[in-house]
């Protein structure tokens, strides 16, 4: 006769093995909204959400589960859902399986519930639940804009007011609880294109946000905007400067616009205003943050490295003894670097310089750890340390001008696409 425990342990094996399936046809462009809504409705019809999640791959290539393990202590049961995802066609199977926790045995009223949810969620018009809100949000800069500026094509605004600048702009979101989420990636994405337009570090500071559901971006950001019209061609930081106050240039909007449609631009910009971010932190205690400075020069190649492509395409080789041609995969990133650099300078021989210098010694600080700075030559007045033929300062040469190269190329890039 088998032990209470072990019969237990097969009759819940047994449940397991009859976890209900049911089947949705959620297209890949609606994947992402219909998980969103998803959990909002989860949370109203059911119970709080809180969950342990993951992703993996299946014996089908096209096919992958996203599971999702749902436990929390106001609900008697625990829930475990498997999304099937796939590549092309979208979400277009779920299993549901809610065991309850005192017992061990399923749930069949909280299976059936959960099923009703994600049944009728998926024949929802997902673009009917999203709320539209015109956000104003205080940012920082160590210069203050020259005054209002309205960006039509991104239709974000930046209103310079007496205490604060803010940048003006709308999202669309289900719920509140996502809106702290959504203000940061958003304003990230603003602030980020400002830094790279302007060379000057621009952040999110918090403090009181305006919102509304009733006003568009012009509403909120007044009624007097100077067109951007700064020469697009300017490398030096302080060409962006009139009078103590910061100017855009002419292709800000551009600029913004696909920063906010592209993945890879977002990437770039990003990566480019958290070196900027780090230059400042070297620049305002040079002998505790010196060593910031090799972390900010990767940031400047890895934002040249995101525009580039990164996919493996075959070289033909021919072997120098036999003849025979052969194919080998390569990425060729080292190369595409260069020929982005030669391309968006102009062949200009200081940039390029620079930027090779700049990508040599990136990949001696990524792949044998080589320092790119020295702490012990930091500070006012302290003489370079002499090596033959080199010598070593704080920091590398180029340092001093690798930040205006690199906004250069990357505006150049993206106003060329």
């Amino acid at each position: 006769m088998l032990s209470r425990k072990i019969a237990g342990y097969i009759k819940v094996m047994f449940l397991r093995k009859a976890m209900k399936t049911i089947r949705v046809d959620v297209t890949k462009e609606s994947v992402n909204d219909f998980l969103k809504v998803l959990w909002y409705e989860l949370r109203e019809r059911v119970g709080p959400v809180a969950c342990q999640h993951s992703y993996y791959d299946t014996d089908n290539n096209e096919k992958y589960i996203y599971e999702v393990d749902w436990c929390v202590d106001e609900l008697p049961f625990k829930v475990n859902l498997k999304f099937s995802n796939h590549t092309a066609k979208g979400i277009i199977g779920v299993d549901i399986e809610a065991i309850t926790i005192a017992s061990g045995e399923v749930d069949i009223r909280a299976e059936s519930n959960i099923e009703d949810v994600i049944f009728e969620t998926s024949k929802l018009d997902f673009s009917k639940r999203y709320k539209k809100l015109t956000l104003k949000v205080p940012i920082s800069s160590s210069i203050r804009f020259y005054g209002n500026y309205f960006l039509e094509k991104s239709n974000v605004a930046i209103a310079s007011e007496a205490e604060f600048d803010y940048v003006v702009f709308q999202v669309s979101i289900l719920d509140e609880n996502e809106l702290t989420h959504v203000i940061t990636d958003t304003v990230k994405k603003i602030t980020s294109s400002l830094t790279l337009c302007t060379q000057q570090l621009i952040e999110f500071i918090g403090g009181t946000i305006k919102k509304s559901e009733n006003h568009s971006v012009l509403d909120l950001s007044g009624r007097e905007f100077i067109k951007p019209c700064l020469n697009n061609d300017f490398v030096d930081c302080d060409e962006v400067i009139d009078g103590n106050k910061l100017v855009l240039i002419s292709e800000s909007d551009n600029i913004l616009y696909k920063v906010l449609i592209s993945i890879d631009n977002e990437n770039s910009v990003n990566r480019f205003a958290e070196s900027i971010k780090l230059r400042k932190e070297v620049s305002e205690n040079r002998f505790l943050n010196c060593f910031k400075a090799q972390y900010e020069l990767l940031g400047y190649v890895s934002s040249i490295e995101s525009l580039l492509d990164a996919s493996e395409k075959n070289s033909v080789l021919e072997c120098a003894n036999c003849g025979m041609q052969l194919e080998k995969p390569e990425r060729r990133i080292s190369a595409q670097f260069n020929e982005f650099v030669s391309l968006h300078s102009r062949n200009s021989g200081p940039v390029e310089k620079a930027m090779k210098a700049l990508y040599g010694d990136r990949s001696k600080f990524v792949h044998t750890g080589k320092s790119l700075t020295s702490i012990g030559t930091a500070g006012m007045g302290n003489p370079f340390i002499l090596e033959g033929k080199q010598h070593i300062s704080d920091v590398p040469k180029y340092y001093y001008n690798v930040h205006e190269f690199t906004g250069y190329l990357l505006r150049k890039a993206m106003m060329a696409e």
